[in-house]
């Protein structure tokens, strides 16, 4: 029985099971991808072509397994934010016991140098857009608001991928005054541009959220 359900997996077009994984965002800048694993054996071997900002949605517990025998063992919590170099053949085997989702964005754009303007979230808000991870490729924040605190007005200047670790209810108002909602649960991947805005958090409790700017 085992035997012949490996077949019938190998049967399966790759590109088949891929599809079966929600992708929100597929641009020239990255390729995000909603990916859920279960406990179990080991997945097949496999490598990645390029680097990926790993967003862990749940906790979970995962290992990676690498050709030459060593291991590297993930133990993650909600918005835990990994980065994943592209390499060699691996395998991925969920350990920790249940099913946990990840967001993983696949880098499209080598990156290069960047020069953030006078309005950056980071300088204007510093205690509420907070670095995660910064490389040649990604700035990757991390953003927490207190029930309905406001972020004064401030420049996006990458694009970017938003990325809620919490349910999101914010009131955004542009610089000529129209205002606008925004509304997303945990995981729901949106891209957007370069923008100016301010911000308020419209629920009774805390809201988190990461933001991936894209460099290049």
């Amino acid at each position: 029985m085992i035997l012949a359900m490996r077949k019938l997996m190998l049967l399966i077009p790759l590109t088949l099971l891929a599809q079966q994984r929600p992708v929100p965002v597929d641009n020239e800048y990255a390729k995000v991808i909603i990916a859920s694993t279960s406990p179990g054996p080991a997945g097949r071997p496999h490598k990645h072509d390029m680097n990926r900002v790993m967003i862990y949605l749940d906790k979970g517990a995962q290992t990676i397994g690498f050709a030459n025998g060593a291991s590297k063992v993930i133990n993650a919590v909600p918005g835990f934010v990994d980065f994943d170099p592209k390499g060699g053949m691996h395998t991925s085997q969920d350990t920790g016991g249940t099913t946990f989702r990840i967001v993983e964005i696949e880098l499209k754009k080598d990156g290069g140098p960047v020069t953030y303007p006078k309005d950056d979230m980071v300088k204007v808000a510093p205690s509420i857009y907070t670095v995660e991870l910064e490389n040649n490729q990604v700035r990757v924040l991390r953003v927490k608001l207190a029930p309905h605190q406001q972020v004064p007005e401030h420049e996006h200047m990458l694009p970017r991928v938003t990325v809620p670790v919490t349910e999101v209810n914010q009131a955004i108002t542009a610089p000529d005054g129209k205002k606008s909602t925004s509304q997303s649960k945990p995981g729901d991947a949106a891209f957007g541009g370069a923008t100016r805005h301010r911000e308020e958090n419209t629920l009774d409790h805390p809201v988190e959220y990461l933001i991936v700017e894209f460099k290049g």
